[in-house]
């Protein structure tokens, strides 16, 4: 019975642009998926993976080992942190290769 699933929106190497978990006991993942288009059509997104330059993007939809978002909440900040960690290294490289 594990309620807490997680949508994300994934490059065919599974460098992933975006994600949301949700509880399938309150929400529908097709409702998720349009609400993460949403976002991103309102905000800027480049259009490519920011690691490998794919343009063949998707939503794939998932459970997680999780039962509610309380117990999910701690592993998914930490992996939030960990992304937020690797986007300022590939800038700093990025930035880095500019220069040459």
């Amino acid at each position: 019975m594990m309620a807490i699933r997680i949508v994300q929106y994934l490059c065919p190497d599974r460098h992933c642009i975006l994600a949301a978990a949700y509880d399938d006991r309150l929400n529908n993942g097709d409702e998720v998926q349009k609400q993460m288009q949403e976002f991103m059509n309102q905000n800027v997104f480049n259009k490519l993976c920011a690691i490998c330059a794919s343009d063949k993007l998707r939503f794939e939809d998932a459970p997680t080992k999780f039962a509610t978002m309380d117990e999910a909440k701690p592993v998914l900040d930490e992996l939030e942190r960990l992304n937020m960690k690797t986007r300022v290294q590939l800038s700093i490289l990025r930035s880095a290769a500019s220069l040459n």
